[in-house]
């Protein structure tokens, strides 16, 4: 009966860091590096067996359970938050033998996204009155590596919210090509409290870049600016070949200690940030006074000296990350070989599987490809991938 595209981006840090530990202002961009969604509902017996078919290939899942087994469980189900977790945590334990397919109970990724799809079908299925009647597939993959710290969790969270509401649009014969102010509302707040109620993750920024793209900065939990409809800005994304999960106790207890030392540097990331959003905004305003209405890359008109300072504030706050302890001898070794080339790398996420380096629009083909060729000498793997441009925020392919 219905049939659609879905997709939503990662994110990357500018300026700053988002950290409980660290309370200071932080940017973050959206990557355009996208989880992608293949929705597709049958009409009622379609199959001698209703069934919800649910893959997210890039883990290897493939689950079905049959919609009796879902409407024994769920069909009158007014839990909501921890309670409904805990109710489907419980189904998934107790139904081994109902969900047919690859769900390894012991693959944390696996019970992370199986989770996730049926709290969101039960939440956005009551809410938003969907009539469940008849087998429908939920297909998922994503360019974004997990669990690396550039946003693929919430990219594939908003993704399934995304699909749910448009679901439910289209039975009340609402089409819709791009999500409005109203639609993108709902998919924040829904896709937020998941993360929280699932994945344990408190930070509203990440949600708001995937919802809504381009960039925003934030301090904590509060929203101080969003920059929207900047034209792509190139950038290579570079492995580290790490595995640093998280900010060690150590550098946290550390930190701590050299309080006065350490103020004035997270002082001066909050003013690199707020000077990093002043130029993403005279970049938008100089784009806007160019008239120019089709949808065509554009990231070759961005002034040069507009890029030129972000590549600054860049390599900056790197350096400022760096004496906090918040990098590593691999990331510092990428932002060294970008300063070879004039250019500035940056820890792409929190947990420092990634960095990246900010491309100047006078940048050639052959210039990025030396920059490749340099980073793959020292085994480092490198892509061309972008930041911000039209539609870079959640949207119906």
């Amino acid at each position: 009966m219905y049939k659609f595209k879905i997709s939503a981006p990662g994110r990357v840090f500018l300026c700053g860091e988002r950290s409980e530990n660290v309370k200071k202002m932080c940017v973050a961009a959206s990557l355009n590096m996208r989880t992608k969604l293949a929705f597709t509902s049958l009409s009622p017996r379609a199959m001698s067996t209703d069934i919800i078919k649910f893959e997210f290939s890039t883990i290897a899942l493939h689950v079905k359970i049959s919609l009796d087994t879902f409407y024994e469980n769920f069909l009158d189900c007014k839990l909501t938050g921890n309670r409904l977790h805990e109710e489907i945590k419980e189904f998934i334990d107790l139904s081994s033998e109902e969900i047919i397919g690859t769900y390894d109970p012991n693959n944390h990724e696996h019970q992370f996204a199986l989770q996730t799809f049926l709290y969101l079908l039960i939440i956005i299925g009551n809410r938003e009155k969907i009539r469940i009647n008849s087998s429908f597939v939920v297909k998922l993959s994503t360019e974004l590596a997990i669990g690396e710290g550039l946003g693929s969790s919430t990219s594939f969270v908003v993704c399934l919210t995304a699909c749910f509401l448009r679901w439910s649009l289209l039975q009340r014969g609402i089409i819709v090509y791009n999500f409005g102010e109203q639609e993108l509302l709902k998919i924040c707040d829904h896709a937020h409290l998941c993360e929280r109620i699932i994945f344990g993750s408190t930070f509203l920024i990440d949600t708001v870049v995937s919802v809504y793209g381009s960039i925003a900065a934030f301090q904590g939990n509060i929203m101080l600016h969003t920059c929207s409809s900047l034209p792509s800005m190139k950038i290579l994304l570079v492995s580290s070949n790490i595995k640093q999960r998280t900010i060690t106790q150590a550098v946290i207890d550390e930190t701590k200690k050299m309080r006065s030392f350490v103020e004035p540097i997270m002082n001066s990331t909050n003013i690199m940030s707020l000077i990093s959003i002043r130029v993403f905004k005279e970049i938008k305003k100089y784009m806007c006074n160019l008239k120019i209405t089709d949808s065509r890359d554009l990231s070759h008109l961005i002034p040069l000296d507009s890029c030129k300072m972000i590549s600054k504030l860049i390599h900056m706050n790197q350096g400022l990350l760096c004496a906090l302890g918040m990098s590593h001898p691999s990331l510092d070794f990428v932002c060294a070989i970008a300063r070879k080339f004039s250019l500035a790398g940056k820890i792409a996420g929190s947990k420092g599987g990634f960095a990246f380096i900010f491309l100047l629009p006078n940048n050639t083909n052959n210039h990025i490809s030396q920059i490749s060729n340099e980073l793959k000498r020292h085994n480092f793997h490198a892509v061309v991938t972008s930041l911000c441009g039209q539609r870079s925020g959640v949207r119906v392919e």
